[in-house]
């Protein structure tokens, strides 16, 4: 139990701006991070051990972003954002795959969209 209060002390500050930086209010990106962390505990119950705790989690996190839901902005584009996000937290493209269910390709199409997205809207 420690060490996941511990998990959840180091990661909530980061899984929360994450989802802050993916266009979610306040309210949601404080409720989208606590459902991650129920459902890293459910998956530590289930069996699974600590190693490799930020793929776990950004794989909630990615989960939480691709299902529909109210308030989210246009799922295409919020995908490229999140392809982006994850690999500007170090993740490459095989995790980025095995998080999103993404084929690699698609990771890559998505990033470069992403990238372009951005430099359009800094040149604005």
């Amino acid at each position: 139990m420690e060490a996941f209060e511990d998990i959840v002390k180091d990661y909530s500050p980061r899984i929360y701006y994450f989802f802050r930086s993916l266009e979610l209010g306040h309210e949601p990106a404080d409720e989208a991070t606590e459902e991650v962390f129920i459902s890293y505990w459910r998956d530590l119950k289930s069996g699974h051990g600590l190693d490799a705790v930020g793929f776990r989690l950004y794989k909630h996190v990615a989960k939480k972003i691709l299902q529909p839901g109210p308030g989210l902005p246009n799922a295409i584009a919020l995908s490229n954002k999140l392809v982006l996000l994850l690999k500007m937290e170090g993740f490459d493209s095989l995790d980025i795959s095995e998080m999103t269910g993404l084929a690699i390709d698609e990771v890559r199409n998505r990033y470069q969209a992403a990238l372009a997205a951005e430099k359009s809207n800094n040149e604005s």
